[in-house]
């Protein structure tokens, strides 16, 4: 390639590159927009956790599991020497924890959730489980689930939160520095207890009983898969200049 050419194509690619970046105009009415780069947005690598709210109920969450008692997750692997490593039991329980809370039950909407909402990725970061895997280890780990699931709404509770999530803590305070409140504390205690086990005993049989119905309506499938002809990008473009066409 000459030099005349070589400097002409240089510009080219200037130019096209500028193009992407500046702000774009309407071609039918001049409106100026934003300036859009998907191809640049999809390589660049952002925390997610940068972009929440300094409050998100998944920060509370990221910072009380760590601290709690879980170590009978564990015990299951711990001699396991085949297979790949697992995921680890602390992530999947704040996973579980974060997304009943919000009220997503279903095993595969979680782990559709762990590639696209910022906060199931704040948790996972580039360890994505699959829908399989949750349900799994919720089968696995149910009763010890729940125990650490009452003690986290207590513990948000006892901190002021009056909701965790979609789940009431019921922050109500009561002295604890006079012995004649010490019964009235104890009872209220139990209730409380007894109250919450009952709403998370339902919101894990809702979760099994979404995961059964979609096991049987989709087997081994996801659900939200592309056709296996538009899996690849460049297949993908290819259908699509196609249909333009038509």
């Amino acid at each position: 390639m000459g030099q005349q050419a070589m400097i002409a194509f240089l510009s080219l690619c200037i130019l096209c590159h500028v193009a992407t970046r500046r702000p774009m105009m309407s071609e039918q009415h001049g409106k100026t927009y934003r300036p859009w780069d998907p191809e640049r947005y999809r390589h660049e690598a952002q925390s997610p956790a940068a972009k929440l709210p300094e409050g998100d109920l998944v920060f509370f969450l990221l910072d009380t599991v760590p601290r709690l008692n879980v170590h009978r997750f564990y015990a299951p692997y711990e001699q396991e020497t085949r297979g790949a490593p697992p995921f680890d039991p602390a992530m999947m329980v704040c996973l579980l924890l974060y997304a009943y809370c919000v009220g997503v039950f279903s095993s595969r909407k979680i782990a559709w959730a762990c590639e696209r909402n910022l906060a199931f990725m704040a948790i996972v970061g580039q360890e994505r489980p699959d829908f399989r895997t949750i349900s799994d280890f919720r089968k696995q780990h149910l009763e010890p689930f729940k125990e650490v699931f009452v003690q986290v709404v207590r513990l948000a509770g006892e901190a002021g939160l009056v909701k965790l999530g979609n789940v009431a803590t019921d922050g109500t305070k009561i002295q604890g520095n006079a012995s004649r409140h010490k019964a009235m504390r104890y009872g209220y205690m139990k209730k409380t207890i007894e109250r919450l086990r009952e709403e998370i005993e339902a919101l894990v049989t809702a979760a099994y009983q979404q995961d059964e119905a979609e096991d049987a309506a989709l087997g081994s499938r996801r659900g939200d898969e592309l056709p296996a002809e538009l899996a690849r990008r460049e297949q993908c473009l290819a259908k699509i200049e196609a249909a333009m066409q038509r």
